[in-house]
């Protein structure tokens, strides 16, 4: 979060640098803006509007728009109508919407489609450069859009709100895991709710966790339409522990969608446990056709929490991390963040030993050989870099792949390198000259997840949304050996590949959801996969039976060195569990006094610390035996 000492700013300009930069500014962002416009009165944002660009230019939209004059009152309608910046248009959107300004009313109900042409995304994702920034930045405003048009009757507001809905879940399946901000799909929701057209659903093809939270905000909306105070947009998981709330939001539920007993509760507990995870929900419908195999519902069973104790922080980061890795002694860490830079710490003292920064762009993976003397790094500039680990001194690059490289493995040997990428591909590379062996090709969606068995023999990789799929290459020839499903809405089972596998492929692949995450246990007989649908399975790494379906996590995972249990990340409320695979039952909680979500983490090789992120922080825990 930023923090703010040297600066103590009118209300109009503390909100106006709010609006733009989420959690406020910090000193720099201020003594910047000062510097540039010599202050930070009216006068100084008036300067910043007349001749400003890019954030400096829409925190001076904002700090004017709280002044309501009518002259400030008609440049934004003429922006709101004319200017050719995304950014501007909405930011003056918002500040006429305070103004409760009918002229932009139909102007920003125009605006709700603005941004969400899929295309258009995709192509800001590749490019990775403001446009996307411009994109996710309006995006996280839309909601607050919608409210301003909660009572204003267009024949046309419904289909508007239903049109946003169904583009922004295309555009989320397809270039998963960049995600909208989770509020970005409850506006448009809360805004069908509140015109009762609660079969606006039919035809998106959400998730159950997806579709849960949807409805939940529709009944919201429904209730705000006729004067419910409590059930304002934007209160999140919180407001539902308003028991009369929650009674009346399972009325709607069951009053104007239909809904069972049991659904509504589903829904109910879904939105309130979950509601700052719902890209991960955590509910499995009950009616959905399992085939043979049975999702085992998470042990309600209560298990003391462990508050575990802190180690060090490692600081050095300046922007998000996201992925980390131990060195096999366990002594150090490596970190790959946003800033495109991978750093080494000293898993101790939190002092970093090296910075590497090779890379162009943020550095989404990171690899330790099994030997220690390597490490490997991925990403967005579709490079993987492979490093001395001693002294960073570059030692070979591998270049081939066409997108963001996404995840990494090490064989055993430590002579190769499995690599996973946007562009649907797994490449294995020669881990001392950067040369390509092999291009494993099968995928139709991202492939997330990579992971080498512990004999060297096997390559495991997870697809991406729609496909759902998890395949089994042999790592010396390249061969697809098998295929497991346990990760879409109907095939559950891993089946050898038949003779016509690209036709059968075609009908296999149906809506399905994402394996982000896949570990081999210690000892290779099993593997454990994890999911865009919070469903976790357990699978026999010989015969490919799945052994275990729940619907305890989506990820990350982590098996314990004794290989019986596994650690995985529950956000709700930021503790690590660690649960038997034989039996699904709980027997350890750890609370992580972490203040801000987190994204991934670590167990140490011999199972005596954890290290998990929390932004731009790495932070080194110990583990009790």
């Amino acid at each position: 979060m930023y923090t703010r000492t040297l600066f103590t700013l009118p209300s109009y300009a503390d909100a106006a640098f709010t609006d733009v930069y989420s959690e406020g500014a910090d000193d720099n962002v201020c003594e910047a803006f000062a510097s540039a416009w010599g202050g930070l009165d009216l006068a100084a944002f008036q300067r910043a509007f007349a001749h400003g660009q890019g954030d400096d230019r829409i925190v001076a939209i904002f700090a004017l728009g709280a002044t309501a004059t009518p002259q400030i009152t008609e440049s934004l309608l003429s922006l709101l109508t004319h200017s050719s910046w995304r950014m501007e248009r909405f930011a003056s959107a918002l500040c006429l919407g305070r103004m409760n300004e009918q002229q932009a009313l139909p102007l920003i109900e125009t605006l709700l489609l603005d941004g969400l042409d899929l295309d258009e995304y995709r192509k800001a994702v590749q490019e990775n450069g403001h446009p996307l920034y411009e994109l996710d930045w309006c995006g996280g405003r839309r909601s607050g859009l919608v409210y301003f048009l909660r009572e204003w009757h267009s024949p046309t507001l419904i289909q508007t709100f239903h049109r946003g809905l169904q583009a922004l879940w295309e555009i989320q399946k397809t270039l998963h895991p960049f995600p909208f901000e989770v509020d970005s799909y409850d506006g448009l929701a809360y805004g069908l709710g509140s015109r009762d057209a609660f079969d606006a659903l039919n035809g998106i093809d959400f998730p159950p966790a997806h579709r849960n939270t949807a409805l939940v905000y529709m009944a919201l909306g429904h209730l705000d339409a006729r004067g419910r105070p409590e059930s304002g947009l934007g209160l999140m998981g919180e407001m539902l522990s308003n028991t009369d709330l929650r009674q009346d939001v399972a009325a709607v539920l069951s009053q104007y969608m239909g809904l069972s007993p049991q659904e509504q509760q589903d829904c109910v507990n879904n939105f309130y446990h979950y509601a700052n995870a719902r890209i991960d929900g955590p509910h499995i419908d009950e009616d959905e056709d399992n085939d043979e195999d049975e999702i085992i519902e998470e042990d309600e069973d209560e298990v003391d929490e462990i508050e575990l104790p802190h180690i060090c922080d490692c600081l050095g980061h300046r922007a998000r991390i996201h992925r980390l890795a131990w060195s096999p002694d366990a002594t150090r860490l490596v970190s790959g963040s946003e800033d495109t830079t991978a750093r080494v710490w000293h898993a101790r003292t939190g002092k970093m030993l090296l910075s590497f920064q090779q890379h162009q762009e943020s550095v989404n993976a990171v690899a330790w050989s099994p030997q220690g003397d390597l490490i490997a790094s991925g990403g967005n500039d579709n490079l993987i870099h492979i490093w001395n680990a001693q002294t960073g001194a570059l030692t070979a690059t591998c270049t081939g792949h066409a997108s963001w490289l996404v995840n990494l493995a090490w064989s055993p040997d430590g002579t190769r390198l499995a690599s996973t990428s946007l562009d649907k591909t797994v490449r294995v590379w020669d881990a001392f000259s950067g040369i390509e062996l092999m291009i494993l090709s099968g995928h139709s969606a991202i492939v997330y997840s990579v992971a080498w068995s512990p004999d060297g023999t096997r390559i495991l990789s997870g697809g991406g949304y729609p496909e759902g799929l998890i395949m089994s290459w042999n790592s010396a020839t390249g061969t697809r050996e098998l295929i497991y499903d346990g990760h879409g809405p109907d095939v559950r089972k891993q089946r050898p590949i038949p003779a016509d596998a690209d036709a059968w492929l075609e009908d296999w692949i149906r809506a399905a959801s994402s394996v982000h995450h896949l570990a081999w246990s210690p000892d290779g007989g099993r593997i454990a996969s994890a999911g865009l649908r919070n469903v976790c399975h357990i699978w026999n790494a010989t015969s490919g039976e799945d052994l275990m379906a729940t619907n305890r996590t989506s990820g990350p995972l982590a098996w314990s060195p004794d290989g019986v249990s596994l650690f995985s990340l529950d956000n709700y409320p930021r503790i690590i569990e660690v649960w038997d695979t034989r039996t699904n039952v709980v027997t350890m909680q750890y609370r992580l006094n972490s203040p801000v979500w987190l994204t991934t983490f670590a167990v140490s090789p011999d199972g005596k610390y954890l290290a998990t992120d929390a932004g731009e922080l790495l932070q080194v825990w110990h583990l009790p035996n």
